[in-house]
């Protein structure tokens, strides 16, 4: 048999070289199943079959998590997901799950668009009549259900939702064509979740006031896209005009019309690409490179192809759709047999060529990654230690043991007296030890910890129920810690003749974690949660006249918290503020305070002369100062035979209530003062003597 031989009708020959066929410029008119970079030609390579599923495939959608596919696919009147690995090793599909059945009049086969988001894939029906639309569903491979219809309170009740697409945008997944129980039809309507998708439970949650109104209603968006690497926003396509979602939180988010002309032909036919998003419009292929008008494309579609017109008037443009081939810088425009490629090695030079082969209906990028081993897991993990334990985070350190590095590492945690629940899992990291940072913890809790392998939906044998049963299960693996509140203040009372209290204000740290008060390391008072703000302890019948030192703590059923810093207290009533004292000569002195209340009676005493205190006096409720005469008001010393010595004064608080006295603190002065050791009263040297009262003298003016 003789060589085989190929006609070069549109070039100068092979290039020896480099295995392309080079080509002059104004022959590229005939450019089919090519692909074109620099005015080279290089042939398109063939598809290869690697999995059969259902009787058509309608959505291929990138699980990039699991380095994994997510396929939709019709089967009879049946509509059903799949998972298949990303590695192109023709493993058979698993089964996700029943999407449902496709209702009598829907367009058929039907169009499917996905987004992943939140280590979840979301898909949607994008059918137009809304009474022949299946609800968006979700593959959400770390939750306990894993396939599930997406149920909301969009407003008058909890429904099915039934998006006509979803997208991915920012830290959000968004949704269109969908209103409330009450008002379902509402093409014009996208709506945008929570950011991160997810609430405080854990679910995924839009909220019924949280969407934009684009353009006419009843004109449906046909499909929101994102737009742009320094500022993004999203598209949102009608069918003749486009319109610019802007902002990134609810605070900022705007809408504006930013080409009243064209729109996109349909849902599938735009791709974005570096940025930009390049897309079919009923005129032909155009592209948005900014939030601006879109541009026709640069370089005219002048291909002995059919013209874009033809499409539309087929009705082959209705099932178009469009991807970006990442290893050939191409974006492909497929309506069924007929693809339009646009090549983009040089962005500012697009260059077109024309292919003809499958009857494809839909596309899309798995992406795969190490080794091709798709199945259930065979190894099994284990908890190795527990470190960096805080309030609400800990440090898990995980090692590995027949580990192949592409099984999913999940932690599964369960406080004491609670559910088990499952850590935002991820993947294994060889050869480990593996650490794992755990957040969103209860302080001061006990927590039961353990950990498994899983690959796609499969886990390793014996680790597929309840966690209690896998060899990893570890009891109490760790207890968080609990920060000190603050103590505010603490003051005394009197309740009865035989009865007291020193009461102490905490600021707690954690409202529902009780609380415990100590005095000398014993505890002597607690509140138990909930609480509201500052809580007052009290400390009952403190032993009286003694200083007491307190801290505050919370407390669990499995742990005491760190100990606030210590605020003493006098278990009786305030101590005056000793101010000043006067000297009036070599025997006669003033004091002066500040009174703690002005219902206390004030008692003074001094050393006066042999340095053993004794009252001189007491002044009533509301006086602040008192003459203390230990003599006659003379200013010589000398002249009565004696000398200077210092003396120490100090004053107290007097209570007097429930035919009780109790008594503050002194405050102390022993530096401020000398007298003369000779003076005639209180025991001085002069001729008064011991048992001469001290005169009561009315205080000096000054």
């Amino acid at each position: 048999m003789g060589a085989q031989t190929f006609e070069i009708q549109f070039g100068r020959g092979l290039d020896r070289a480099s295995g392309h066929l080079a080509a002059a410029p104004e022959t590229m008119r005939d450019l089919r199943n090519v692909y074109v970079r620099d005015t080279r030609l290089e042939i398109r390579k063939g598809a290869v079959r690697t999995a059969t599923v259902g009787d058509t495939i309608t959505g291929v959608f990138p699980f990039i998590t699991e380095q994994a596919g997510v396929l939709t696919a019709l089967e009879g009147s049946s509509l059903r997901v799949y998972l298949v690995d990303g590695f192109g090793q023709g493993s058979p599909p698993l089964f996700l799950g029943d999407w449902g059945t496709l209702p009598e009049g829907a367009h058929k086969p039907p169009r499917t668009l996905g987004a992943e988001a939140g280590n979840r894939v979301f898909i949607a029906h994008d059918e137009i009549h809304i009474g022949k639309r299946l609800p968006t569903v979700i593959y959400q491979p770390f939750q306990s259900d894993t396939f599930v219809t997406l149920r909301q309170d969009l407003g008058g009740g909890e429904v099915d939702v039934k998006f006509r697409g979803v997208a991915k945008h920012l830290e959000y997944i968004v949704g269109w064509g969908f209103g409330n129980i009450d008002d379902q039809d509402r093409q014009e309507i996208v709506r945008i979740s929570l950011p991160g998708l997810i609430d405080e439970t854990g679910e995924v949650r839009f909220l019924p006031e949280h969407y934009w109104i684009v353009g006419t209603r009843g004109d449906p968006v046909v499909r929101c896209i994102p737009l742009g690497i320094d500022e993004p926003a999203l598209l949102a396509f009608k069918s003749a005009e486009t319109y610019l979602l802007f902002g990134y939180d609810q605070t900022n988010f705007g809408i504006r019309l930013i080409d009243s002309r064209h729109g996109l032909a349909s849902s599938r036919l735009a791709v974005s690409y570096d940025g930009m998003v390049f897309f079919w419009s009923l005129e032909g292929p155009r592209v948005f490179d900014g939030p601006g008008a879109s541009k026709e494309l640069a370089i005219p579609l002048d291909l002995r192809a059919p013209p874009p017109s033809s499409l539309v008037q087929s009705g082959a443009i209705e099932d178009g759709w469009a991807e970006y081939v990442p290893e050939r810088r191409a974006i492909r425009f497929v309506f069924g047999p007929l693809k339009y490629v646009l090549h983009l090695w040089n962005p500012t030079r697009p260059e077109w060529s024309y292919e003809e082969g499958l009857d494809e209906f839909c596309g899309g990028i798995i992406f795969g990654g190490g080794t091709p081993v798709f199945g259930p897991p065979s190894g099994a993990p284990s908890l190795h230690d527990v470190v960096d334990i805080e309030t609400t985070s800990v440090r898990l350190i995980i090692e590995h043991s027949g580990a192949e590095g592409n099984e999913v590492l999940e932690v599964w945690l369960r406080p004491s007296g609670g559910e088990w629940f499952r850590f935002t899992p991820e993947m294994v990291r060889l050869p480990g030890p593996q650490s794992v940072q755990v957040t969103d913890l209860q302080p001061g809790t006990s927590y039961d910890v353990a950990v498994r392998y899983r690959r796609g939906p499969h886990f390793t044998p014996g680790y597929e129920n309840d966690p209690d049963t896998w060899p990893s299960y570890e009891a109490g693996a760790f207890v968080t810690t609990m920060d000190a509140p603050v103590i505010q203040q603490a003051t005394w009372e009197r309740m009865s003749a035989s009865s007291e209290r020193i009461l102490v204000t905490v600021s707690p740290v954690y409202n529902d974690v009780d609380l415990e008060l100590l005095s000398g390391g014993v505890v002597v008072g607690t509140a138990p949660a909930p609480h509201s703000g500052p809580v007052t302890i009290a400390h009952v019948d403190p032993a009286g006249e003694q200083l007491h030192t307190y801290t505050a703590r919370h407390r669990t059923a499995a742990k005491e918290g760190d100990e606030s810093a210590p605020v003493s207290r006098w278990a009786g009533p305030d101590a005056p503020t000793l101010t000043e004292i006067i000297p009036q000569g070599v025997c006669v002195y003033t004091v002066r305070w500040t009174s703690a209340s002005g219902s206390l009676y004030t008692e003074i005493e001094d050393d006066y002369p042999n340095s053993s205190f004794a009252l001189r006096g007491t002044a009533d409720p509301g006086q602040g100062e008192i003459q203390v005469a230990h003599g006659e008001a003379i200013d010589d010393c000398a002249g009565l035979g004696g000398e200077m010595i210092p003396v120490g004064v100090r004053i107290r608080h007097r209570q007097d209530s429930f035919g009780v006295s109790d008594y503050s603190q002194y405050a102390v002065d022993v530096t401020s003062l000398e007298l003369c050791n000779a003076c005639s009263f209180n025991g001085g040297g002069g001729g008064g003597g011991d048992d001469d009262p001290p005169p009561v003298l009315p205080p000096e003016d000054t």
